[in-house]
């Protein structure tokens, strides 16, 4: 009979165990000729049990109903006895000692007259127990029976820890379906050669994916090429510390319909779990972050009317080539484009107008260029344009001559046409590293060309270097030439030729540099402009301190048709 009842037991499905303990019950129960064999199961506090099951001979009233979520405490003098495994045999209820009444009190109600019970006990963990009742006779319990209910609470036992690790691995597996199920994520499982094994049914809403065309192949060939080596660098981490999640880095799958959508992604390693028996990998779309990253980056390094790049980025496309050229033996240019009376179009036809202008010169630019050279707009109506990767000199000044000679051609402004022009400064080779060097000397040149008489291009060479350095060196000594009084008037009388009268004087400053002597007024008068000194204020604050103090001295020498000389300094020192 036991060999029996331990192979139905194992070869039960979970859902008829429950069936399969009653029949064992009920074989164990007649054979050993008892009223009740029965099963209690504790929950896992060890604080409830329930009588799961019972089986009871022909007019033996069952207890089974009265017998559910009772306190484990009230057998509290039999638990210590099942966690060691002992077996709790009373032969006689009616005469069990007074130091056992508690336990005479919860038997003889039942009609017990005698028991026997052995714990579900494995590897230290008690479940419950299961026993015999003898309700009509006493019952000395020999070995046999002792050993028969052993025997079959080790199959029940078994049979239970058996549908519990299903029951949690099936719960475990309805789990995972659902949050597969209705995970936003793509959950895909990897075998050993990166094959597709496993394929959620988000990817279809995510990627176009269909299981039946994508598992059996290969995940790297889906990646963008770019992110295959941050791919692949992944998963070999994920293999070198099975069971960690390792981050997969931004990178970018092929949909179906061509698209690339962008993805990040955890990837663990559990090919050593005999459920899953791969590498798992949980990636998140993240297309639309990665746009929304990719406008702001736009817009940081592109100017917003015309599109074009602007100052940030061409600055760092210049730095970029100039580490090149000093690589190799090409050269690169640089391009300073400047409109003509740009501010007269904007006074006359408005900033809407003057904002078409800009938009179709920068169109016409891009147009003259290589795809290799960059086109931006330093705001207002200044561009640059960088010639990359050119040969030589000449190369760049050529290319330089087709960017003005577009400007030949009128440009339609509202309903007419307009003749713009253009100024241009060019530097070639670059020797120094400097972009923002680079862009000044450019810019220098262009202001050179603009003072030449407009619509014409310069080249930023050694000249015109010593006449910027030049000038930045007389825009230091201007400071302070008031105070150390080396700026002067010199008034020229002007008459009235019809009856030789004066009729007034003109005020030209002078400065007498201490090292460079008389510095001429068409070398440092625009200088003194830039820097805040206004020459015609200082005029008529000369002119006004020479009246009150030479008055009649200054009139005798005009009245001579002589120039006068008005030393300030020399008047505050009076």
């Amino acid at each position: 009979m036991i060999p029996g009842i331990l192979r139905d037991l194992a070869d039960l499905a979970p859902t008829d165990l429950d069936a399969g303990i009653d029949d064992a019950l009920r074989r164990i129960g007649r054979f050993a000729d008892v009223d009740r064999s029965y099963m209690f199961l504790f929950d896992r506090d060890m604080e409830l049990m329930d009588n799961t099951h019972e089986w009871c001979a022909a007019g033996i009233e069952p207890q089974r109903d009265e017998l559910q979520r009772v306190a484990a405490d009230l057998i509290r003098w039999w638990l210590p006895q099942f966690e060691q495994g002992k077996v709790v045999s009373v032969p006689s209820v009616a005469d069990l000692p007074a130091d056992r009444a508690e336990e005479r009190d919860l038997l003889a109600p039942q009609d017990i007259v005698s028991l026997v019970t052995v714990p579900l006990l494995a590897a230290g963990r008690l479940v419950g127990f299961i026993g015999f009742d003898s309700v009509r006779q006493q019952r000395a319990w020999p070995n046999g029976a002792i050993m028969l209910l052993r025997s079959v609470a080790d199959a029940i036992y078994s049979a239970l820890m058996r549908r519990e690790a299903i029951e949690t691995l099936t719960a475990r597996e309805e789990r995972f379906r659902a949050l597969v199920r209705h995970s936003s994520d793509v959950v895909m499982v990897l075998d050993d050669a990166g094959t597709v094994s496993y394929l959620g049914p988000s990817a279809g809403q995510i990627l176009g994916w269909n299981p039946d065309n994508r598992i059996g192949t290969t995940l790297l060939d889906a990646v963008h090429r770019k992110d295959r080596d941050r791919v692949q660098c992944s998963l070999d981490r994920a293999a070198e510390h099975p069971g960690s999640d390792i981050t997969v880095p931004d990178h970018r799958l092929l949909h179906t319909d061509g698209t690339r959508r962008w993805l990040l992604a955890t990837a663990v390693d559990l090919r050593d779990d005999a459920h899953i028996e791969g590498v798992v990998v949980n990636a998140h779309d993240i297309t639309t972050r990665k746009l929304a990253e990719e406008a702001l980056q736009h817009q940081a390094l592109h100017d917003p009317l015309t599109g074009l790049p602007n100052r940030a980025l061409l600055l760092d496309r210049l730095q970029q080539a100039l580490e090149r050229t000093r690589r190799s033996e090409r050269s690169v240019g640089v391009v300073f484009v400047d409109l003509d009376r740009f501010k007269l179009i904007n006074d006359s036809l408005g900033h809407t107008k003057g904002d078409e202008l800009l938009i179709e010169v920068s169109r016409r630019l891009t147009e003259q260029v290589r795809s290799c050279d960059t086109v931006a707009r330093l705001g207002g109506d200044g561009f640059v344009i960088l010639l990359d990767d050119g040969e030589d000199a000449s190369e760049a000044l050529r290319g330089s001559d087709r960017l003005l000679e577009m400007f030949e051609e009128p440009f339609r402004i509202g309903q007419r046409d307009h003749v713009v022009t253009a100024s241009a400064g060019v530097v070639v080779g670059a020797e120094q590293g400097d972009p923002e060097a680079v862009l000044r000397d450019a810019d220098a040149a262009m202001c050179q060309a603009k003072e030449g008489g407009r619509a014409r291009i310069q080249r930023f060479d050694a000249p015109l270097r010593d006449a910027l350095l030049l000038r930045v060196e007389l825009a230091q000594d201007l400071h302070g030439s008031i105070e150390r009084g080396e700026l002067s008037l010199a008034y020229q009388p002007l008459f009235h030729l019809a009856d030789d009268t004066l009729v007034g004087v003109e005020a030209l400053l002078r400065w007498h540099h201490p090292r460079r002597g008389w510095i001429p007024p068409a070398e440092f008068v625009s200088i003194a402009e830039e820097h805040g000194i206004h020459p015609s204020r200082l005029c008529l604050e000369l002119t006004e301190s020479a009246l009150m103090q030479e008055p009649e001295t200054g009139r005798a020498v005009l009245g001579q048709r002589r120039p006068v000389v008005h030393d300030r300094a020399r008047h505050e020192r009076a």
